[in-house]
């Protein structure tokens, strides 16, 4: 069966969570980018720093995320093979 449409955002219904449209990864990547272009065009080196660890944060999240879907595309492919 099909799934769904999602029903459109209006005033009566809840907004789609950040989670449906980015991960938390490419979130703090986006955010790193913000600080780090921030901390260039003020001098500001630790804001600059911070926008750094943000995206590598970001960086390690994607990473460890895709770890857990490749180990479940795994699990899943060995009880499909358990079920012939």
């Amino acid at each position: 069966m099909p799934e769904p449409e999602p029903r459109p955002t209006t005033a009566h219904t809840s907004p789609r969570r950040r989670s449906d449209i980015m991960s938390d990864g490419a979130m703090d990547k986006l955010k790193g980018k913000g600080k780090e272009a921030v901390g260039k065009l003020t001098g500001d080196r630790r804001k600059e720093a911070e926008g750094k660890t943000d995206q590598a944060k970001g960086g390690a999240k994607d990473a460890a995320g895709g770890i857990g879907d490749r180990a479940k595309g795994v699990t899943d492919s060995l009880r499909r093979d358990d079920d012939k």
